[in-house]
């Protein structure tokens, strides 16, 4: 949970640099050393939109726009599933 909270954090606060030290706790507390990759937390919640140019064949495209499909959506499922991810 301590990962997720300092990624959360990370999207809506610029997080005070990198720090190894270990701080001096209480006899009756417990420090925890948490390792969170923000860069990668921060590209895994970005859902921002991108263009893509990609190629298929002429009598796909015909058939997929004649059924209404939107190659957006099933390019993004594709890739989730292929991807194992949600």
């Amino acid at each position: 949970m301590g990962k997720d909270l300092i990624g959360t954090m990370s999207l809506v606060e610029k997080l005070p640099a990198n720090n190894t030290k270990i701080p001096k706790v209480g006899a009756n507390s417990i420090a925890t050393l948490v390792d969170v990759n923000i860069s990668k937390y921060q590209r895994m919640n970005d859902d921002r939109t991108v263009k893509k140019t990609l190629t298929i064949p002429n009598y796909l495209n015909e058939e997929a726009k004649e059924a209404g499909i939107n190659f957006s959506a099933i390019l993004t499922d594709a890739l989730k599933q292929k991807l194992e991810i949600e």
